[in-house]
């Protein structure tokens, strides 16, 4: 966090999709959201923005940590595939 903080409106995030529980519509609804969540850090300054494409699924975890953990190995295992593309 420190390090995006440092680097200010330059910074780059990905926005995790969003997804509601329930119908079609509903993740249609989500995608709208993480839509309206980029606009609204756009016009806060931030200018490297990217909406991911690919759902984060906690599976039968319960409990906030053990989510927690498995979304951040979800980040990085994402952050290492974008870097092999890169090279």
């Amino acid at each position: 966090m420190e390090r995006m903080k440092s680097k200010g409106p330059e910074a780059s995030l990905t926005i995790l999709p969003v997804r509601l529980p329930g119908t079609p519509l509903a993740r249609e609804m989500g995608d709208r959201v993480s839509e309206v969540i980029g606009a609204m850090l756009e016009q806060q300054g931030l200018k490297n923005i990217e909406l991911g494409k690919k759902d984060f699924d906690p599976g039968t975890t319960n409990g906030m940590e053990p989510i927690a953990l498995s979304l951040g190995e979800f980040v990085t295992k994402g952050r290492r595939s974008l870097n092999a593309r890169r090279r």
